[in-house]
């Protein structure tokens, strides 16, 4: 083998490219509406998600009226007001029948 046929033979071979597979604007403008879909999207999906979340704060709130104007009648209530008096008084709830059906209940625990 001759110098120059070693060279040749050496360096890297030359890829050809098939215009047809190089990317085109079709692929960059395809992937430009999806981005905009989901920075429009995005903001409506979280809007019905607070919707919801806001709603079933209503539900307990109504559901557990008597028992949140006991605790604070004239105010405002946040949401985390909410939240904490629901849990105290599920947990109360929890308690009582506890003490009424105290085989149960351990029954049911040692499942």
């Amino acid at each position: 083998m001759e110098a120059a046929e070693i060279r040749f033979s050496l360096q890297r071979p030359q890829q050809h490219r098939d215009p047809s597979m190089a990317p085109t604007i079709t692929a960059a403008l395809i992937n430009s509406q999806e981005n905009l879909t989901h920075k429009l999207r995005k903001p409506l999906v979280e809007k019905f998600r607070r919707e919801r979340i806001n709603s079933s704060i209503e539900q307990l709130k109504s559901l557990l009226g008597p028992e949140f104007l006991k605790q604070q009648p004239d105010s405002k209530l946040e949401k985390a007001d909410i939240l904490e008096m629901t849990v105290c008084f599920l947990t109360r709830l929890q308690q009582q029948q506890q003490q009424q059906h105290p085989a149960v209940d351990s029954a049911a625990v040692h499942r």
